[in-house]
């Protein structure tokens, strides 16, 4: 106990501490680091400290803006420095040095940017619940918030998942195929609903909200059970789509503020259909061929009926080791034309292609790639502080913008110390976790790489050419985005222990940089 009090105090102090540097960095708040023990730090919030990340300005022409995290301790750390004139005699000579040279190309256009965010689990609102009033905010500001990382995706679990205390659909009346007896339950209420409506109201941006179904209630699927392998019953499908389209319906019915954007037709219908491993959780098998069939018989008819039409239908929803499963099921017109773009989680990045991305935009160019799912399932289940697990998220994060993803969503936006709460104990990390016992938060690594995208690259942005005299190395991967405002963002890393010399360069300026260990960093300028 004594110890608990003196860390408090300690804790105070160093709270204090940043609150008088806080005029000295124009309004900025700092960092309050803490050590667990791990590669790096995290930084401690509660319900009167948070911080912030400093806004950007409109540069003149020969100055760039970089924002940097490091292992060592920065989080989204600006400078303002100058871009150089250059000739092509100098590059050539500096090519001989060393000396990583990119060239930006804004004729070549890729992918439009949707968004950035994490999911609204029950988990999430639970710890965030836990916390005062005012830690609350913080959290949700740190998230959403002009001053924060200004997240812009959402997404939705549709009743509940792994990450719920309990097993609940809309409808648990067995038989009602009316769907007289739906109704958004409670824990929509207390842990889903009031923070979305919170993080729309702290956006000075568009956020853009997607739902995702682990299940159908129990009553439409062959196992007469919303966990274990089953598919849709006999005499269902139709009822299921209307479930759905009622989801819509009901949400944004309670909804103050949102509006859905978009919804999956289920989340990992593949891992669903694994009858050897009996999948543990709420689950529903769809084969790419079933689920096919059913968006253009059922699904999309209903979403027609409850007027959601509009909203983006993004398919799969899985690993994306099963995307040339998925790409050739939709690929007859009619298909293709009732969807709008294929939803695509990373837990087996590992062992597939970043190119079957690639792959699936060059085959269905007019359609939209969302990264739906990011989440780390390792031991221990969190690891605060750890920067191994934040690079592994910029590696996922790189991949996808590399290969026309236009979005990107990590799972949980708040867990414990434990990496829960989650009924089946699929505990995990979370940039994100919550000590209630002592009323704060930690802002892990995860939180501020996920910044270096979610804060400099709003939707609308482009992702253009960046070119090199080599390939854009898995040590040092980078991106480039042309934003509405007619600026340029070139976010890059450096995974390995030692500095990287790079030039940057844009029409006649050359920006010269060194890159830092173990870091990430966004600059912008504007052409």
């Amino acid at each position: 106990m004594a110890c608990a009090i003196l860390e408090s105090i300690l804790t105070l102090l160093a709270l204090s501490a940043c609150l008088d540097k806080v005029t000295a960095e124009s309004g900025i708040l700092p960092c309050v680091p803490k050590t667990f023990g791990s590669s790096s730090v995290v930084c401690v919030c509660n319900s009167t400290y948070c911080d912030t990340v400093e806004t950007e300005d409109v540069l003149p022409p020969d100055r760039f803006a970089v924002y940097v995290t490091t292992k060592s301790g920065s989080r989204l750390k600006k400078t303002v420095l100058h871009r150089q004139k250059f000739t092509g005699e100098q590059i050539a000579a500096d090519a001989s040095k060393s000396v990583l040279i990119f060239k930006v190309d804004t004729s070549h256009v890729r992918q439009t940017i949707v968004g950035f965010g994490g999911t609204f689990t029950d988990a999430s609102g639970m710890n965030i619940a836990s916390l005062s009033k005012s830690a609350q905010e913080h959290l949700i500001n740190s998230y959403f918030g002009p001053d924060g990382i200004e997240y812009t995706l959402g997404r939705i679990p549709i009743a509940s998942n792994d990450m719920s205390t309990d097993i609940y659909s809309y409808d648990f009346t067995n038989g009602d195929t009316g769907l007289s007896k739906f109704t958004i339950a409670g824990y929509d209420h207390l842990y889903k609903l009031p923070y979305i409506d919170q993080a729309v109201v702290a956006s000075r941006r568009n956020v853009s909200l997607f739902g995702s179904p682990w299940s159908s209630p129990d009553w439409m699927k062959t196992n007469d059970n919303m966990v274990g392998y089953g598919t849709i019953a006999d005499g269902m499908a139709k009822v299921y789509a209307n479930y759905l389209g009622r989801f819509l319906q009901e949400y944004e019915s309670f909804m103050f503020h949102g509006r859905m954007w978009g919804i999956t037709p289920q989340s990992g219908p593949v891992r669903s259909c694994n009858i050897s491993s009996q999948p543990q959780y709420q689950s529903l098998c769809w084969t790419a061929e079933n689920m096919s069939d059913w968006v253009v018989r059922d699904l999309k008819p209903s979403l027609r009926e409850y007027g959601y039409d509009h909203v983006k239908l993004l398919v799969m929803d899985d690993n994306r080791d099963q995307l040339p499963h998925w790409t050739e099921a939709f690929q007859s017109v009619a298909k293709r034309n009732d969807i709008d773009g294929f939803a695509v989680q990373s837990h087996h990045d590992g062992s597939s292609s970043p190119s079957l991305l690639a792959d699936t935009h060059a085959k269905f160019p007019d359609k939209i790639i969302i990264g739906s799912e990011f989440s780390l399932h390792r031991k221990p289940a969190v690891d605060l502080g750890s920067w191994e697990r934040a690079e592994t998220l910029a590696s996922s994060i790189f991949q996808d913008l590399q290969n026309f993803v236009s979005g990107y969503t990590h799972y949980n936006l708040a867990l414990n110390a434990s990496g829960g709460p989650s009924w089946i104990n699929n505990n995990a990390d979370c940039p994100i976790i919550v000590d209630a016992t002592n009323k704060v938060f930690y802002k892990q690594p995860m939180f501020y790489i996920m910044g270096h995208f979610s804060k400099f690259v709003p939707p609308g942005s482009v992702a253009i050419g960046l070119k090199s005299d080599g390939p854009i190395s898995v040590a040092t991967p980078a991106v480039a985005f042309l934003r509405p405002d007619g600026s340029i963002a070139v976010i890059m890393a450096n995974m390995s222990e030692e500095e990287v010399k790079i030039q940057l360069v844009d029409g006649t300026f050359v920006i010269k940089y060194t890159l830092e260990p173990s870091s990430i960093q966004t600059l912008v300028w504007w052409s």
